[in-house]
């Protein structure tokens, strides 16, 4: 039987070939070359697409870049689904009686998600041409990032799924997650009032004083963009967040390219904080049709105590609702209390493997879910005992 995927050469958007029809499998590059037109057509019928995923976006991350890849579904000469491809891998842990550490790999879908017009059989046909990839590949799986269960991607997902046909199994090694959103209302003051007690409030108003005479800078458009990444740099040099996972905000050309794209479309909106003509916190967003994703977040450690970090997200509410161009602030997978603090709607979210159904990934799945209920046991025990507070307090401010 002939795989349904296939290198193939793709014919201009211009002059679309029917005969082409199907699954196909092809580097991204020349996908971004011969189908700008039909892939952004599906970026503007795909329900909520995160704005890396815009074909301009994607070529100012992947220029030169030459192992990623694009499965897409075509139906008479357009693309229905898509999905772009890169090497990822999952952490199994030590094998016993070993030092030799097991990883599963396989493919990562870019961007938290993937381009589809909405249509249920379409999405279904895209999973299992996947499955097929990764059977041809012997690749063990395929990573959904940061999915939140009450969107349309994760509704599909699951119906795809269901009754075992595309030979996938699910495994989400750190279970759903808190996610948490502002759904914004008309003015700031609404906001406040309704969100707030008058003590809260009272407590929010004192730590903007405290911090002193800061400003607060909002960059919207291209040419402001190197600048910004040059002050979040300097900043994001020293937060937790960058000791723990890599240094988050590079200033890379890649950055650059990527967020001046962004800010032509008005899909990118960065906050700065400055004191004493020095950046000490960040905020990057992006955004499209009105809802903004709360992308990355730093301050420097130093000054913990006066809560940048805080103040900055209570700014950027304020002009984010002055400006009248969102409806939605979505903080992202996981939970920190000051999204907790600031939101008014809480779902869930996971990272969710989708596993080949064979005896090795089998075992490594079990193994896998037996660390993460040991963590999650431990876990519980600290946070009961208010120990789980004060070790992050403190990580926050070394």
């Amino acid at each position: 039987m002939t795989s349904p995927l296939a290198q193939i050469t793709l014919k201009p958007s211009t002059s679309p070939d029917p005969s082409k029809d199907g699954l196909l499998l092809c580097p991204l590059s020349q996908l971004l070359d011969e189908y700008h037109n039909s892939l952004q057509s599906l970026y503007e019928r795909t329900p909520n697409p995160h704005p890396f995923l815009h074909p301009d976006s994607l070529r100012a991350q992947f220029e030169g870049i030459a192992d990623i890849e694009a499965i897409i579904l075509l139906q008479d000469g357009e693309i229905r689904c898509a999905g772009i491809l890169d090497p990822w891998s999952l952490d199994v842990g030590r094998i016993p009686r070993t030092r030799m550490q097991w990883r599963l790999h396989g493919r990562r879908v870019f961007a938290k998600g993937f381009l589809w017009d909405g249509n249920q059989d379409a999405l279904s046909q895209w999973i299992h041409g996947v499955a097929e990839l990764l059977r041809e590949r012997r690749h063990a799986g395929l990573l959904l990032e940061a999915q939140a269960i009450d969107t349309e991607q994760w509704k599909a997902i699951e119906q795809s799924l269901s009754g075992g046909a595309s030979g996938m199994k699910r495994l989400r090694p750190h279970g759903l997650q808190p996610r948490w959103r502002i759904r914004l209302p008309s003015s700031v003051d609404q906001y406040w009032l309704y969100q707030f007690k008058g003590k809260t409030r009272n407590t929010l108003r004192r730590k903007r004083r405290k911090l002193g005479d800061y400003r607060i800078e909002i960059v919207t458009n291209p040419q402001g963009v190197d600048g910004f990444l040059e002050a979040a740099t300097l900043v994001s040099r020293h937060t937790w967040q960058s000791r723990e996972l890599g240094l988050c905000v590079k200033n890379s050309d890649q950055e650059r390219r990527l967020f001046r794209s962004l800010a032509e479309r008005c899909e990118f909106r960065g906050h700065i904080m400055w004191l004493d003509n020095s950046p000490v916190a960040f905020v990057i967003n992006t955004s499209h049709d009105g809802y903004l994703h709360y992308e990355e977040t730093g301050y420097l450690p130093q000054l913990a105590h006066l809560s940048p970090g805080t103040v900055l997200v209570s700014e950027l509410i304020d002009d984010v609702i002055s400006s009248g161009e969102y409806h939605t602030i979505d903080f992202g997978l996981g939970h920190a209390d000051y999204k907790q603090l600031f939101s008014n709607e809480q779902t869930q979210s996971a990272d969710t493997w989708l596993l080949r159904d064979s005896p090795v990934n089998a075992i490594a799945a079990g193994m896998i879910s037996t660390q993460e209920s040991m963590k999650n046991s431990a876990k519980a025990a600290l946070q009961k005992s208010g120990v789980l507070r004060r070790l992050k307090q403190l990580k926050r401010k070394s």
